[in-house]
């Protein structure tokens, strides 16, 4: 019989990462043959991305591309999943006729079925309830170089955001059961990640559907135990939900890393109403003083949406100020992307694109100062190191401490003298910076000298 080849592209967040490396699995589970090229697939998988306008383009842009692969290489079928089939559900076939089959995020597990269908050259579609499960297969097929592996705990959001879509696409917050991710976690250590990072809309609100109360306390304990796991990393915090007991307990579980992705958005009352979003500058200030009292080398990482309508300039400024006087290690900008199906879509007062472009680079610039002074002050010190691989062009291995997360941070370029490997651990003297990252030497070659 036939073996079919198949290939999956990958879009957005590490979530969506969690989805195609289930999907993987399962297409292997069904003995069809995973390829990295779509060029020798003959059924193309894309999970897609919808969470912005410009992630909703690249993902038009990716289906485009992959459709010309039925005219050019040697594809029979086209899989469109996710994010952007669940969004446009009722509209998405008429627009994109080169595509075989549709999935929703509910119907990961039927992405099996899907890849048969296209093949065959026959339609398919599959939009399960996305509020009754989480679509997960009982193994991954990891796409990452294997030595860190990200774990969705939950999918959704109840949190009704005012210029977010995550709720319309992902449906209401689901946890999985603790058990389940204990069990990928050992499963995952025993293939030789040595890092997992849990990853939900809300990790701090894990567990309360299911259990009638926050289990991330729990949670946390369990997987420290997990022999052969080295680091746990937690993304993303709301920060209404970030107790002290929490940070007590992240602080105790030796394993856990104490990295703290806190989304806050914005520091203006006005402006955080006006998002949905509860709290103000001043419950979060103490929230981050706290979390430093606790943790004294914890890094936090925050978001913010610079250009939210009605914003006025003393609020960027006010905003620019907070981000100052807090200090964040890490911090990314967004000019707001206002998304048809929102509340803030229809509000008045939008501001002109060149206004949030230019507000999101004073942000950016801004925190590029703070990340630089920050970065020189661990200039002289050593740090333990996960190696991700080696720079060819730098000549220089290249890894990430506790502080950097995978993708989205800085990281650390250093020099040995020994062979290493992704996934090995590593002492390195850092002995010089940027504003992005920083640089060294394995400690072993200093204390050699």
């Amino acid at each position: 019989m036939e073996r079919i080849k198949v290939g999956l592209v990958s879009l957005g967040c590490p979530k969506n990462l969690c989805d195609s490396e289930s999907m993987l699995a399962l297409i292997k589970e069904a003995d069809f043959d995973i390829v990295n090229d779509a060029a020798d697939a003959d059924v193309i998988v894309i999970n897609t991305c919808a969470f912005i306008e410009a992630a909703q383009k690249e993902s038009i842009d990716t289906i485009l591309e992959m459709a010309e692969y039925k005219k050019s290489g040697s594809a029979r079928g086209l899989v469109v999943a996710g994010c952007l089939s669940e969004l446009f559900e009722t509209e998405i076939r008429e627009q994109f006729p080169e595509v075989d089959a549709f999935i929703g995020v509910g119907s990961g597990d039927m992405v099996v079925n899907a890849v048969r269908a296209a093949y065959a050259g026959e339609q398919y579609e599959s939009f399960e309830d996305k509020n009754d499960k989480i679509a997960v297969s009982r193994g991954r097929v990891l796409t990452n170089p294997g030595h860190y592996a990200y774990i969705k705990i939950a999918d959704g959001c109840d949190n009704i955001c005012s210029y977010c879509l995550i709720p319309e696409i992902r449906g209401i917050y689901r946890s999985r059961p603790v058990e389940e991710i204990v069990e990928e976690a050992k499963m995952l250590a025993a293939r030789g990640v040595k890092e997992i990072i849990l990853v939900a809309q809300d990790v701090t609100k894990y567990g309360i559907d299911l259990y009638n109360e926050y289990k991330i306390r729990d949670l946390l304990p369990m997987l420290n135990e997990i022999e052969g796991i080295k680091w746990i990393r937690l993304q993303y915090m709301y920060p209404e939900r970030v107790h002290g007991d929490l940070l007590k307990i992240i602080r105790d579980c030796e394993k856990v890393v104490h990295y703290f992705d806190i989304p806050i958005q914005h520091s203006e009352m006005r402006i955080l109403k006006k998002m949905s979003r509860i709290g103000n500058s001043y419950r979060m200030e103490i929230l981050f003083n706290n979390i430093r009292r606790i943790i004294p080398d914890a890094v936090i990482r925050t978001t913010v949406i610079a250009g939210f309508p009605s914003e006025t300039e003393e609020e960027f400024a006010a905003l620019l100020a907070y981000i100052k006087k807090i200090r964040f290690d890490r911090l990314g900008a967004f000019a707001f992307s206002p998304m048809e199906g929102t509340d803030a879509y229809h509000m008045r007062a939008q501001i002109p694109d060149e206004v949030k472009e230019a507000r999101a680079a004073a942000v950016m610039e801004a925190q590029a100062e703070i990340s630089k002074e920050k970065l020189a002050a661990r200039v002289g010190t050593k740090t333990e190191v996960i190696v991700d691989g080696f720079d060819t062009e730098m000549n220089l291995y290249v890894g990430r401490s506790y502080a950097e997360s995978p993708d989205v941070d800085g990281r650390v370029y250093f020099g040995s003298m020994s062979e290493l490997k992704p996934g090995d651990f590593v002492t390195v003297s850092i002995l010089d910076s940027d504003e992005h990252d920083l640089y060294g030497r394995d400690a072993k070659d200093e204390d050699a000298k």
